[in-house]
């Protein structure tokens, strides 16, 4: 019983882990979002003319990452669960 608790617990911790890496990934994907999405409203103000398509390529490489930081996430939320199935039926 006191191995079960020990295997339980190691594999809270590291379900625990994993989930906390996952929430600073999409936290990161959602700032870069936020910034991506001022920089494209900057684009009505009285700016010169190659400033939009700067912010404009700012804002498409930002997108980018979020993109790359939620694939990352879905990678760590399939590992909580294989971790979770792990736990429950071996």
């Amino acid at each position: 019983m006191t191995r079960w608790r020990a295997k339980g617990a190691e594999l809270l911790r590291q379900e625990v882990a994993i989930l906390d890496r996952r929430h600073a990934i999409l936290a990161r994907a959602i700032a870069f979002t936020y910034t991506a999405l001022l920089y494209l409203t900057k684009r009505q103000t009285q700016l010169p003319e190659a400033l939009p398509v700067v912010s404009f390529s700012v804002g498409v490489l930002l997108l980018g990452a979020t993109a790359l930081l939620v694939l990352a996430s879905l990678r760590l939320s399939r590992r909580a669960i294989k971790l979770e199935r792990q736990e429950l039926f071996d």
